[in-house]
């Protein structure tokens, strides 16, 4: 019984050999099948980044690419925003810097005065120019009441918001 092969990805040069119960061809070159960049990045996505510039997208993206390299193997970050952005790098900065300036003002803010109620606006201008118990009588903070508030701030709203 003769049964037509199927060959896959073969090309017109591919050799016939006989096989038992079906014809087979040997495959005889290979072809690359292109991925688009496009495709490397779905819009439901997310990665970490550190920071929010382009800069630091691009290497969030980078990171985000290598570690599922097997997506897209055969691009980069820079390749991926210009497919995205039809190869218009001005378009791609200023889209990303609108993102982060959208992401900034999502964020939660906070005052000085969250860290000590005596750390007022004026308070804070007076210590900037020299001129507060902060800077003539506490020195490393280290033990006083202002340090440990800092301490406490810093682990704990500094984490989630804005200064």
């Amino acid at each position: 019984v003769n049964h037509l092969g199927v060959c896959i990805g073969c090309t017109e040069t591919a050799a016939l050999s006989t096989h038992v119960g079906f014809d087979a061809y040997q495959l005889a070159t290979t072809q690359a099948f292109p991925i688009d960049p496009l495709t490397c990045l779905l819009t439901t996505e997310t990665f970490p980044i550190n920071g929010c510039d382009f800069e630091s997208f691009l290497d969030g993206l980078d990171a985000f690419l290598n570690e599922q390299y097997w997506r897209c193997p055969a691009y980069d970050a820079q390749d991926v925003m210009d497919s995205i952005f039809d190869n218009n790098p001005i378009e791609a900065w200023i889209t990303i810097k609108d993102l982060c300036t959208n992401a900034w003002d999502q964020v939660p803010t906070s005052t000085f005065e969250d860290i000590d109620s005596r750390f007022t606006d004026d308070f804070m201008e007076q210590y900037i120019d020299g001129d507060t118990f902060l800077n003539h009588e506490t020195g490393t903070f280290q033990g006083t009441e202002e340090g440990e508030n800092i301490a406490n701030f810093r682990s704990d709203e500094a984490i989630t918001t804005v200064l």
